[in-house]
């Protein structure tokens, strides 16, 4: 009940955005009307139940249009749907044909789970200018990421609560500089606000409206200021309060705010955000050293970042580098570890797959080095100094659960999550049939 209402509200809120930005391509141009003296009344009173549903059931259709357009590209993306049903007379009337793998860990847990947050959160927010985030905004929007935030507060609070306003841009620019200290309000509304020009590169190329949720640059999460064609511009509390809360989040998370640029191809708030993702990677690979080194104090062994080659010497391919080599007791484990941001849109669910599975990515790699160990395990056993039998853990770790099968198709890595890596070295991660999860491979 809980997931089907949580999966509603975002599907909602989603559609109702791009809903709003399929109006400013629609907009009417004409400038006769008196748009200064409209009253706007509140949500409550302008509720519609039969436009709300219609509005839901637009956003699950351009969701799962997403869904199914990227999963129809195998050599592009990985298949993780396979069409749609349709059932209007069940609670969820549209879903996607997705295969869903017992994956050992609660439905209800989603994202990251705050497992990598900040110890103080408050002062790691106040030092953001400074960081590579902060500097990427700074060189591409001229204004920093706290004085964006600080606008973006400053505009919900001149809306009523649950309110809409509607001004001229010449007088929103003067509210800005009014209400702000030294905020260029000309960059502001420049970079953070979305117009008929800037979202006509998102029209589909099979029909003349936008589809795609959560993943344009330019597009209403991100950039709550609406520009009109008249010379007026639409703000709104709940988008201003949004688009704070989702740039706080990546920032605080990590992940790509919008799609279609990679980094180290010349943008630097993109750059800016990736250097953070590669910070909770590290942070992630020390989270799951200690939780061994917690659970076994007593390592013959153990070692961060181990590259190959002093294990097996210099090979022709690059096999890369093992995250964690922990040995205890007669039990080596060796774990690839990845961070993924959250991925709240089909389009970013698929790019986490795409990441471990498509050619060349993480578990091609991963398993290419665990396989290494499978062909010369006396040079493994030679390196951590272990004599005897040993039993190993071929270990891929996200950071937050995914639909994976438990283990590769011949059970030789096995996938888990923080979420669920304390019960597995715990012994407290059970099959159906209360049987103990934590297989092994004796060399």
């Amino acid at each position: 009940m809980w997931v089907n209402h949580r999966n509603i509200t975002l599907t909602l809120l989603d559609s109702l955005s791009i809903m709003i930005e399929n109006c400013v391509l629609f907009q009417n141009d004409e400038k006769s009307v008196d748009y200064e003296n409209i009253d706007i009344e509140s949500a409550d009173d302008l509720f519609d139940s039969d436009l709300l549903v219609e509005i839901y059931l637009y956003g699950l259709m351009s969701q799962y249009h997403t869904l199914l357009n990227l999963s129809r590209n195998p050599k592009k993306n990985y298949t993780y749907c396979s069409g749609i049903t349709i059932t209007p007379n069940d609670k969820v009337s549209v879903e996607g044909i997705v295969y869903h793998p017992l994956i050992y860990t609660s439905i209800m847990l989603a994202g990251n789970q705050n497992a990598l947050s900040p110890k103080d959160e408050k002062a790691y927010y106040a030092e953001l200018n400074t960081t590579p985030i902060g500097q990427g905004f700074q060189s591409m929007y001229g204004i920093g990421f706290l004085e964006m935030i600080a606008a973006f507060h400053v505009l919900e609070k001149s809306c009523q609560v649950g309110k809409a306003t509607i001004v001229s841009i010449d007088e929103l620019k003067k509210y800005i500089t009014r209400h702000t200290r030294g905020i260029n309000s000309e960059k502001l509304i420049e970079h953070f606000s979305i117009t008929k020009t800037k979202l006509q590169q998102y029209i589909s190329q099979k029909e003349p409206y936008i589809f795609r949720v959560g993943c344009n640059q330019y597009r209403l999460d991100i950039r709550p200021i609406v520009l009109l064609s008249n010379g007026m511009a639409y703000i709104s509390s709940a988008a201003l309060s949004k688009a704070t809360n989702i740039w706080a989040s990546y920032a605080l998370n990590g992940g790509k705010p919008y799609v279609g640029v990679d980094m180290g191809h010349g943008d630097a708030v993109i750059d800016g955000f990736g250097k953070r993702e590669k910070e909770l990677g590290d942070q992630l690979v020390d989270l799951l050293y200690e939780k061994l080194e917690k659970h076994y104090p007593d390592a013959k062994f153990k070692e961060k970042d181990v590259k190959y080659d002093r294990i097996f010497g210099r090979k022709q391919d690059n096999y890369g580098d093992y995250d964690i080599v922990y040995y205890a007791e007669d039990e080596l484990f060796l774990i690839e570890s990845k961070y993924f941001s959250d991925s709240p849109t089909a389009n970013l669910a698929i790019g986490d797959y795409n990441k471990i599975f498509k050619d060349g990515r993480y578990y091609e790699h991963c398993r290419a080095r665990y396989d290494l160990v499978e062909l010369e395990p006396e040079r493994m056993k030679s390196f951590i100094n272990a004599t005897g039998n040993i039993k190993v853990h071929y270990l891929f770790v996200s950071s937050k659960p995914l639909e994976i099968e438990f283990q590769d198709e011949d059970k030789i890595v096995t996938f888990l999550s923080v979420a669920n890596f304390d019960r597995y070295i715990d012994g407290k991660l059970e099959y159906e049939d209360g049987s103990v999860l934590r297989p092994t491979h004796e060399i």
